[in-house]
């Protein structure tokens, strides 16, 4: 063992490193203290790994606001986190790593200090709220996830703080350098009194969300993400529809539509394909209104049927077995502002007549209940199911057809509104390198026709994905064909001109290669040879050409 890994393993251990495991040893290597490292089998990897079994570039190592991740480089035997094949994996101290046969220990001292003050590393928080989420669904309960800015009293100062007014299940668990997280199981929008208050009386920034575990959003990721996007403030870029992520003639027609139909009571239906962005747009009517209750949504085909009337009307204790307290239904949290009632078409029959008695009546009895509650609710629903069809078959009610569709609306497909996708890939840029810790500036003009050419059956849901995939795979500044998914770039591929030789056909991955060359070869054709007017022609900074050459073996 040399020297840095025998004063490392000692104890005095000042970086997060990994432990190589070799024939000829233990090799400690350190992390940066921000930014990425990339192991493989040779150059340009910056951790060099001597060994078959490991792809010529594996994996990366990325660092950024307390937390270190591994992410598989499309490696042929895998990256493997606690035994189990991994895309991307957050690391806490002592976790081993197999870079296909190579063993690495990975040690960070910041997250051994953590765990003596009963912290969890983001992972095992994760894993901890998937598990009550889990628990939620059998039992009804409501989760909430609190975000806490520690960066002026510092995180193990506030972590101590919140131990004094927080439960014996709660737990506690770090998102970042200058942020914890709380979860509070059994616990609705109103709960953790003692907890609001000693952060409002210590003058710390917090976000709170509440999960409801019936929902489609429901997992732990997608809580944690609304918690911190309370905190900061952030308007999700969707919903900034005077900004540029809607651009085309269709939506921002649309758009202006929902804004009129706002000010009124009249309830809305969005229709339209998965991922087109309708909850978007229900928040965009909620927030158009003014209304002061708050939004409140549920997806009617993510929860079980039995459950659906106590979760939208609510019930009182001992209405059922399990019902231990009385528990408000959607109706009364969202009294006095907007219910979000997604793929309103997946209703049972039973449920179809109880919202129907809802909404003529505007009252709503919970479970167990014989008073009945007046309430003031805005509807809002969507569905990618033809409800005329629905109600012509019998299948979806007809009156209650004509109660939702007070306004209805049709948002078309991404395909059909092509002058969206640009400006919404700039904003999936933007909120990927703030995710990712990247800084990612565009998409290569090649991509870009790539995007184009596509038909997005999953829309934008799809589309984020996507560039999110590639904000985290790219090796450049800018986004390049490789970096897509190779569902997208096949159609492009198969327009390309055929290669020569079987050799030349190879897989996908080689046939990218070559069209990559071809296109590189015509820029410096009609360039006179000059590399800096072919990055320029290309869309690629001059460094990009440059490594894209080598890369093909042609410096």
């Amino acid at each position: 063992m040399d020297e840095t890994a025998k004063r490392d393993s000692a104890g005095g251990l000042a970086h997060a490193t990994l432990f190589v495991y070799g024939p000829g040893g233990v090799r400690a290597v350190r992390l940066p203290s921000r930014g990425t490292l990339i192991a493989g089998r040779s150059a340009p990897a910056d951790l060099v790994i001597d060994d078959a079994s490991v792809s010529r570039e594996h994996a990366r190592f990325a660092v950024g606001d307390g937390r270190t991740a591994v992410e598989d480089l499309g490696s042929t035997n895998g990256t493997f986190v606690r035994g189990q094949r991994v895309d991307r994996a957050v690391l806490s101290d002592g976790v081993e790593i197999r870079l296909g046969d190579v063993v690495v220990l990975f040690r960070d001292p910041a997250s051994a200090a953590l765990q003596d003050h009963d912290l969890d590393p983001y992972d095992e928080l994760s894993d901890r709220l998937d598990e009550e989420l889990a628990r939620c669904r059998v039992l009804r309960h409501l989760t909430s996830v609190v975000a806490v800015d520690t960066e002026r009293r510092g995180l193990l100062a506030v972590s101590t703080l919140l131990r004094s007014v927080l439960r014996p299940i709660d737990r506690v668990g770090v998102f970042g350098a200058g942020l914890l997280l709380v979860v509070l199981p059994e616990t609705g929008p109103g709960g953790a009194p003692a907890l609001r208050k000693l952060l409002t009386d210590e003058g710390l920034r917090f976000g709170m969300t509440t999960v409801d575990a019936g929902t489609g959003d429901s997992g732990a990721a997608a809580a944690i993400e609304r918690a911190v996007t309370a905190l900061r403030g952030d308007v999700p870029p969707e919903a900034t529809t005077t900004g540029p992520v809607f651009r085309s003639a269709q939506m921002l027609g649309i758009v202006a539509e929902l804004r009129r139909v706002a000010q009124s009571q009249i309830s809305v239906l969005l229709r339209g394909e998965t991922g087109t962005g309708k909850d978007v747009l229900a928040t965009l009517v909620h927030e158009a209104s003014h209304r002061s209750g708050p939004l409140c949504a549920i997806n009617c085909a993510a929860i079980a049927p039995s459950l659906l009337e106590a979760t939208l009307f609510g019930y009182e204790r001992g209405a059922f077995t399990g019902a231990d307290r009385a528990m408000p239904g959607l109706f009364e949290q969202a009294d006095g502002g907007s219910l979000f009632l997604d793929e309103i078409g997946e209703l049972s029959a039973a449920a179809q007549a109880a919202l129907l008695r809802v909404l003529e009546s505007r009252r709503v009895q919970r479970l167990g209940s014989t008073k009945p509650v007046a309430i003031d609710v805005r509807i809002i629903a969507a569905t990618h199911v033809d409800l005329v069809k629905a109600a012509a078959a019998k299948s979806f009610r007809e009156d209650l057809f004509y109660r939702l569709e007070g306004f209805g609306i049709t948002i078309p497909p991404l395909r059909e509104r092509r002058d969206d996708l640009e400006p919404l890939v700039a904003t999936f840029i933007r909120e990927g390198n703030q995710r990712h810790q990247r800084t990612v500036t565009g998409i290569t003009p090649l991509a870009r026709d790539v995007l184009h050419a596509y038909a997005f059956p999953g829309n934008i849901r799809e589309l984020r994905n996507a560039i999110e995939r590639a904000i985290v795979v790219a090796r450049n500044s800018v986004i390049d064909v490789s970096d897509l998914p190779e569902r997208m770039r096949a159609p492009l591929l198969s327009t390309s001109t055929a290669p020569e030789s079987s050799q030349e056909l190879g897989n996908l991955r080689e046939r990218v290669r070559t069209f990559e060359r071809q296109a590189i070869h015509a820029a410096l054709r009609a360039c006179g040879g000059s590399r800096k007017d072919a990055a320029e022609a290309l869309g690629l900074p001059l460094r990009s050409l440059f490594y894209k050459l080598k890369e093909l073996g042609e410096t």
